[in-house]
């Protein structure tokens, strides 16, 4: 109408956005005059409101203007009208009988006088979507005979947004009343109609409408605006995956959980799971980018109370410091994985470890598969699936080890996913540096899993680069024990990694036909090798950049790539990439060999040449660098320039560069710069003859890798297994070593609390700030605090007073100045309720005297 509600809003709620509606031409005018004088947050429209986007003939009554819409009735409103009149005039003891209905018809003339004009109307939900409305904290209708088509107008994702309503009902017959009551109660809305005094008869009824949370403030659900949320999440997806095509940096996405409350709705749980699962497809395999989400997070570091509530509200930090613990861990956990070299091998003991018992001893039906052993069985799996090569390690005789995997089908690791075993009773140090030798790898790439403590410290002893686990003491413990290993985290796993345990049995059946071949060309003949040499292909990249972080030994440059930065490069065109491809009579060796290189002037230069150690001594090497001479022969170049940078693994590399072109090098820095004539690196080719006598042992490059001591990385992933997996005993360790004395040069004199409220804040002061000593007059910052840590404070002294405020614990920043506050807070509101009270007595005495003085007045007029 004219505007007055909106008004009333206005002075009510200054703040508040108000959208109003009045198809009326006269109305609006008046409506639009009075909010640009009282009230500038109001976004006016000069249309009404339906189920459909449409125009329709609107009645105007000049003289009864609240009553004009667009389903007049001239003997409905003309009742109406007159029901209103009657109830103003019967209020007021105007009359009675007859006279009263005269009077009503003198008020009744010229009441309906009409005007009619076409008027436009919109539905709620246009409106909603046009201006990006996403919450809706009161609806007040008053559509004269319209209600149900304005509520019908509203789509089924904007219910949700809206909280109250209140509703004005049309309905003579009752017929609109219980369609409107039903369609306002299967959104979710908890009703009260009422029929005022004046309105009686009218057929005119007031629905109070409000969401069932609304009834407690202190608990008011949030509006979820579920197609805003999804748009938000595809656009941080979308972001995310532009950046990581530009940018080379590791991004971690971390999702932390939503309230308790927000999860206890079923319907914003489901979508929050929704929105995690698509944000989730939205990085599967971009390079560089690492997910971690709120229900990988609650599983490895579960915390009982998370969500801080008033911390939320007043100083939007939404969880305690045992969540924001747990989250620490989850990320530098992360970030480890990201950073760290991987290992490659876990070595395993099998009595006490694999199962319960010594199969020697209690025999294959004697021994148990408990269920701690089981998880541990069904772990080790899980590696192996994920491209670790799992080993056995046991003082035993092998028949009897074998008997139990042979026997006991109900274990979940089956001998078939043992790339190789040393069951005797040598030194368990020198069995895995056999092992270490066969498969050709570096100790330091070795995990090593035992029960007893003497056979790890020997272990430990003898082959520092190795990581030795202790299995706890108490079997109970080995499943938590070994998800909090970071050892054996993995990021990512390719289809390389889970054909790794079949591509080594493959390895040393090779070794075997090595051995029984009269010389080495021998061997590579009845190898059948082939060797296929291409660009990069899109689904090979994952592979590519997961050689340049796992070649070591074959590696000329050892530069560290992610995806995204390879292709990038070769987007860009400032490198190209050739990938190495080889099979032979006894399997596929997969993709192991990587040439990344860029064009010169006058030369092919070459940025990353490496091989997987399981294609060394083959010739493969040769055909690579030969495809690099062929290159640039048809290109037109001179040279190839190889650069080769030492390391302490990658002396193979040289090996091979002085092998084929020590007539080229020249001293580069630290390094060597092999320049190859073009003709000579085109002519290359493999003569086993020249290298006969070196291979005619087992290759192993790595034999005389560098023991770097692990000692301490060893006990630190042992100490974070066993002791510091669970959040809270992390968080105790944190407190404990940042616990502090007071800083001596502070300007205030120390003077202890001398009451029960300054003791509780000196609880709280030193839990938050872990200080031991904390005086009544000491500043909060200048003892080291922040606003962050002011918010626990304040979270904390909700236990004692729910209706302080984060401003005033910065105005008062001692524990003296707080506490006085506190004290006269507490006084002021006691001598507000004993004022309250008093008014109430007084307004319960007036009242009892008014119905004296009318009840005197009876006896009067009847006497």
């Amino acid at each position: 109408n004219i505007g007055l509600f909106t008004l009333f809003v206005q002075q009510k709620c200054p703040n508040a956005t108000v959208y109003s509606f009045e198809p009326a031409p006269h109305a609006f005018k008046k409506l639009e005059s009075n909010a640009r004088l009282y009230c500038k947050n109001a976004n006016l429209f000069n249309c009404g409101l339906s189920s459909e986007n449409k125009e329709e003939t609107f009645t105007f009554y000049p003289n009864s203007s609240v009553f004009s819409g667009f389903h007049a009735d001239n003997d409905q409103d003309e009742k109406a009208v007159r029901a209103v009149i009657l109830n103003m005039l019967q209020q007021i003891n105007a009359a009675q009988g007859e006279q009263l209905d005269a009077i009503a018809d003198e008020f009744m003339a010229g009441r309906l006088d009409r005007e009619t004009f076409q008027a436009q109307l919109r539905t709620l939900s246009s409106v909603i979507k046009e201006h990006n409305i996403e919450r809706i904290d009161l609806l007040k209708l008053d559509a004269e005979k319209s209600e149900l088509p304005v509520l019908q107008g509203i789509e089924d994702q904007h219910w949700e947004i809206i909280q109250q309503m209140v509703v004005e009902v049309h309905d003579q017959e009752g017929s609109v009343i219980k369609e409107v009551k039903r369609l306002l109660q299967e959104k979710g809305f908890e009703l009260h109609i009422e029929e005022e005094t004046l309105l009686h008869g009218s057929g005119l009824y007031n629905i109070y409408a409000r969401r069932p949370w609304q009834t407690n403030t202190s608990s008011a659900k949030p509006v979820v605006n579920a197609a805003k949320i999804e748009q938000n999440v595809q656009d941080l997806g979308n972001a995310l995956r532009s950046t990581a095509s530009r940018l080379t940096t590791p991004y971690l996405i971390c999702l932390c959980p939503a309230s308790p409350t927000a999860l206890a709705d079923s319907k914003r749980s489901i979508l929050y799971q929704q929105m995690e699962r698509l944000l989730a497809s939205y990085l599967d395999g971009v390079s560089g980018m690492y997910l971690l989400k709120s229900s990988e997070l609650s599983a490895s570091y579960p915390v009982s109370t998370y969500y801080d509530p008033h911390g939320d509200e007043f100083g939007h930090v939404p969880y305690t410091p045992a969540f924001y613990t747990a989250l620490g861990t989850a990320i530098a956990r992360k970030i480890h994985a990201i950073k760290s070299a991987p290992y490659k091998v876990i070595v395993l003991d099998c009595d006490q470890t694999l199962w319960k018992g010594v199969c020697g001893e209690d025999g294959v039906d004697g021994i148990e598969i408990d269920p701690p052993r089981k998880a541990l069985q069904e772990f080790m799996v899980a590696q192996h699936d994920s491209g670790m090569l799992i080993c056995l390690c046991s003082k035993n005789n092998q028949e009897d080890v074998w008997a139990v995997f042979e026997q006991r089908s109900e274990m979940p690791l089956k001998r078939e996913q043992i790339v190789q075993a040393r069951i005797n009773w040598q030194p368990k140090s020198e069995n895995i540096k056999s092992l270490a030798q066969e498969l050709n790898l570096g100790l330091d790439s070795f995990i090593f899993v035992d029960d007893n403590p003497l056979e790890c410290a020997e272990v430990q002893a003898n082959c520092p680069a190795v990581l030795t686990l202790e299995l706890p003491s108490e079997p109970n413990q080995i499943p938590q024990f070994l998800e909090h290993v970071w050892a054996f985290d993995h990021l990512k796993t390719t289809e390389e990694d889970k054909q790794r345990t079949a591509l080594y049995q493959q390895n040393i059946e090779r070794e075997s036909f090595r051995k029984e071949a009269l010389t080495f060309k021998d061997f590579l003949t009845g190898l059948g090798l082939e060797v296929k040499i291409a660009p990069i292909a899109g689904h090979t990249l994952a592979r590519v950049s997961q050689l340049t972080q796992r070649t070591n030994q074959f590696n000329l440059t050892t530069i560290r790539r992610s995806e995204s930065k390879i292709q990038q490069l070769c987007e860009s065109g400032k490198l190209e990439c050739l990938t190495v491809e080889v099979s032979d009579r006894f399997g596929d060796y997969g993709l192991v060999g990587v040439l990344l290189f860029e064009m010169g002037a006058d030369a092919i230069k070459v940025d990353t040449f490496l091989l997987s150690c399981r294609a060394l001594g083959r010739g493969v090497e040769h055909q690579m660098l030969a495809k690099l001479g062929t290159i640039a022969k048809e290109r037109g170049l001179s040279w190839i320039d190889v650069s080769y940078i030492p390391t302490q693994k990658n002396q193979p590399a040289l090996d091979f560069l002085d092998a084929v072109g020590i007539s080229c090098k020249q001293q580069l820095g630290e390094g060597w710069l092999f320049k190859f004539p073009v003709n000579l690196a085109a002519e290359l080719t493999y003569s086993p003859e020249v290298t006969e006598s070196v291979n005619n042992s087992p290759s192993n490059p790595k034999a005389k890798h560098s023991e770097v001591n692990r000692q301490r990385q060893t006990l630190a992933i042992q100490q974070i297994a066993t002791q510091l997996w669970d959040s809270e005993q992390i968080l105790k360790l944190i407190e404990s070593q940042k616990h502090r004395i007071r800083p001596p040069e502070l300007e205030s004199q120390f003077v202890a609390a001398s009451n029960q409220l300054e003791e509780k804040l000196v609880k709280i002061w030193s839990e938050v700030l872990s200080i031991e000593q904390v005086g009544i007059y000491d500043n909060f910052f200048e003892l080291g605090g922040t606003s962050l840590l002011m918010v626990q404070v304040f979270s904390k002294l909700q236990a004692i007073d729910s209706n302080i405020s984060l401003v005033d614990l910065y105005k008062y920043p001692t524990i003296n100045a707080q506490a006085n506050y506190l004290r006269q807070k507490s006084d002021s509101q006691g001598q507000e309720q004993e004022t309250f009270q008093e008014v109430d007595d007084r307004v319960r005495r007036k009242q009892h005297a008014r119905k004296e003085r009318k009840q005197k007045r009876e006896v009067r007029k009847n006497g």
